[in-house]
Order: structure tokens, then sequence, then C-alpha cells
């Protein structure tokens, strides 16, 4: 009896379980156009100052992300600590946030599926996000984002997430 139990269990389990590893591969896929476009962007606007910088992550960052989020599924970005208060972490993300270390899937429900990925701090970005951040650079900062809160990140640090929003299954 307790091994009819168990297979029974095991296969309804599976029936209605969410394939992790579908989900992780289907969104890390969807987030490689959004990645590659802002970083390449980011580097750019890097070249000509980080004052630049600033002006990508308000305004080019927002409709990047718009155009890699298609067909039901829905890419962004998100922070531990806000510069922008446009990135708000969907409520699902929000309590896995601080303790973020490794990407990772999640059952919403409705048959949709969310998914984080860290994004640690490079050498790069301690210009506008590190631990000394120059005065100049710091002014415009608070100037653009008031509430900043993103700087005194060391490199290697996990700054916040990328996230994905789709189809719990294809």
């Amino acid at each position: 009896m307790k091994r009819f139990m168990l297979i029974a269990f095991v296969s309804l389990g599976a029936c209605g379980g969410l394939d992790e590893a579908d989900v992780a591969e289907r969104a890390a896929a969807a987030l490689q156009p959004f990645k590659k476009e802002l970083k390449a962007a980011l580097l750019g606007a890097l070249a000509k100052g980080p004052e630049a910088a600033i002006d990508v992550c308000a305004t080019e960052a927002p409709a990047i992300a718009k155009r890699a989020s298609h067909d039901g599924v829905m890419v962004g970005r998100t922070a531990l600590r806000l510069r922008n208060p446009g990135n708000v972490p969907p409520p699902w993300a929000e309590g896995a946030l601080p303790s973020l270390t490794a990407a990772r899937v999640f059952d919403l429900g409705g048959g949709r599926a969310g998914y984080l990925e860290p994004i640690k701090l490079d050498e790069v970005c301690t210009t506008c996000h590190g631990t000394a951040v120059a005065p100049t650079l710091l002014a415009r900062i608070k100037e653009r984002y008031p509430g900043d809160q993103a700087t005194g990140f060391a490199v290697g640090d996990v700054r916040g997430a990328f996230w994905v929003e789709l189809a719990a299954s294809r």
C-alpha cells in the first residue's frame, strides 16, 4: 500500500508540477537580448563619460526592457537598493531578493512562472554603484534620483536581479 501511495504521489507531482529546468532555460534565453542590448548601451555611454551612463539607465534601459518583452514574456531589472523607483521588484520577487545568490524559478500560479537572475557588480559598475563614486558624479546621480540607494557596492556583490515572467509551460 505504501509503495502505491508513493507512486501515485510522484505521478501527481510530475503532472501538476512546474518544470523548473524548462522555465529557467526559456527565461534565460528571453533575457539574453535585453542583457546584450543594455550592456552595449551602457558601455557605449561610459565611453563618453559616466554621466551619459546615468541617462542610459534612466531612459534607454526601460525602453530596451519593453522591446525585449513580447509574446507574453515580460523582462526587467530590479535592485536590492533602488536607484530608479521605476525598477521596483514584482511582488513575487520582493522576498527573494535579499538572499538571491543564484538564478531561481517561481511558480506564480495561473499558468505563469517567474525567474530571477542575480546581477553581480562588475568592476566597470563601481563607477556609479561602488564605494568611491566621484563627488561630481554622485551629485549628478542625486540630482537625477533624489532617493538613490544604489551606491556602496563592491565588485562581486549582488546588486539586484534581472527578472522574467512567462508561461509556466510551452
